[in-house]
């Protein structure tokens, strides 16, 4: 989680643009643009029979959130800027050498209004193998 976070915020940051976590409350304004940030945990799994290696899968999903009543320019922007930032097979290691890697491109369904936003959820498989 920590690693997609920090890669998110990097981006966000960047353009501006706020981001809300899981478990940080976060209020938005009127008509701002926006991400959400959710880590989906899937399975575990292991390669051996001794269960000494350990794989997690997972969805790493970010909701871009824009003013609805306009054009979706802007949230297809995002989302093309998203797919370069987690492009699949990209790594992300942590200081500790904690390594994840995105396994399927940025999947980016049609948006729909919700709540007075256009909502886009945007998502991505993830895989982590530990020993």
């Amino acid at each position: 989680r920590n690693l997609f976070q920090t890669a998110l915020k990097t981006y966000a940051d960047a353009k501006p643009i706020r981001v809300a976590y899981d478990n940080v409350q976060f209020v938005p304004l009127a008509g701002e643009t926006y991400l959400v940030s959710h880590l989906l945990p899937a399975q575990t799994d292991s390669n051996t029979l001794s269960g000494d290696h350990k794989a997690f899968f997972g969805v790493y999903q970010i909701t871009i959130v824009t003013p609805s009543g306009k054009a979706t320019s802007a949230s297809d922007a995002i989302a093309k800027e998203l797919q370069e930032r987690f492009s699949i097979y990209k790594r992300y290691t942590d200081s500790t050498g904690f390594t994840v890697q995105v396994m399927t491109p940025l999947h980016v369904p049609e948006g729909k209004v919700q709540n007075g936003g256009w909502i886009v959820p945007c998502y991505f498989n993830y895989r982590v193998d530990t020993n």
